[in-house]
């Protein structure tokens, strides 16, 4: 809860369409119920993502603004947001807010236990790295309530700058101590990897602001996203195997149809205007 001491709305820019917006823009009817799930499968973590990612927690601390604070009278509380870390854990967010750490989660690299585990925590605003579009092998029913609640989605650069995006997000530079502590903390980096990590981030610098861009998908594309690994794990074969009287196909989900359609969706030409 500590970037909510420091933090402010006021601290962010937004941008939709080249046309300055708020939050609200990019997540229509935000609420302190929303849940956040940010897919990562990087070594970069969510800092590609860093920037909406931090906006995103000071507008939930907003909802409670008055309340917050450590004393025994006061709210402390976090919001219901969670990094999904795809095969294993790639670097910690706690520096930014993501707390406690069960919400960092770490999973098998394959999509039906990844979208498992975004709809058991109910996630509503999903973001995703831009990738290949890959048809999943998902049980029909993780699709389908992945569907009908995920309000939004997004993909996002590790390096923080997205093709075709349509959505920017800057900050005054007061989350840099945040983000730098989260790259200090990581285990993984030593020596030239810290180093080239950290450039990675200054690069963003745009004036005195730092400036991360998104594109705005449908859940589908986002679900087609969550890996590049399309094989199934030991669980998921067993859980098709225990279907007793269906087959494969009445429960089993490939969306093959809907990736050649936003394939060819991508390939077509933006038209400025």
């Amino acid at each position: 809860m500590h970037t909510s001491r420091v933090l402010k709305s006021d601290d962010f820019g937004f941008a939709v369409n080249n046309q300055k917006g708020n939050i609200e823009d990019i997540f229509p009817g935000f609420s302190p119920a929303d849940r956040l799930g940010i897919v990562v499968n990087s070594d970069t973590g969510a800092i590609g993502a860093s920037i909406l990612l931090t906006a995103t927690i000071t507008k939930f601390y907003d909802f409670y603004r008055h309340l917050l604070g450590n004393e025994d009278d006061k709210l402390r509380i976090y919001p219901e947001f969670y990094i999904f870390h795809v095969g294993k854990q790639n670097m910690e967010h706690g520096a930014l807010d993501i707390w406690p750490p069960s919400n960092e989660v770490v999973l098998q690299d394959e999509p039906e236990q990844i979208l498992s585990a975004i709809n058991e925590r109910g996630i509503t605003r999903l973001i995703v790295e831009d990738q290949e579009l890959m048809p999943p092998i998902l049980m029909r029913e993780s699709f389908n309530s992945a569907k009908v609640r995920i309000k939004t989605a997004l993909a996002f650069s590790p390096e923080g700058r997205t093709d075709d995006a349509d959505i920017e997000v800057t900050n005054n530079a007061s989350i840099e101590e945040y983000v730098l502590m989260t790259i200090k903390e990581a285990k993984q980096y030593s020596g030239k990897e810290y180093e080239k990590v950290l450039s990675a981030w200054q690069s963003l610098r745009d004036g005195s602001n730092f400036k991360q861009t998104f594109r705005s998908i449908d859940v589908m594309d986002a679900i087609c996203m969550l890996t590049r690994n399309t094989a199934l794990t030991i669980t998921t074969s067993k859980n098709i195997d225990t279907v007793v009287g269906s087959g494969p196909e009445d429960f089993v989900f490939s969306p093959h149809i809907h990736v050649d359609k936003a394939l060819e969706r991508r390939r077509q030409p933006v038209t400025e205007g």
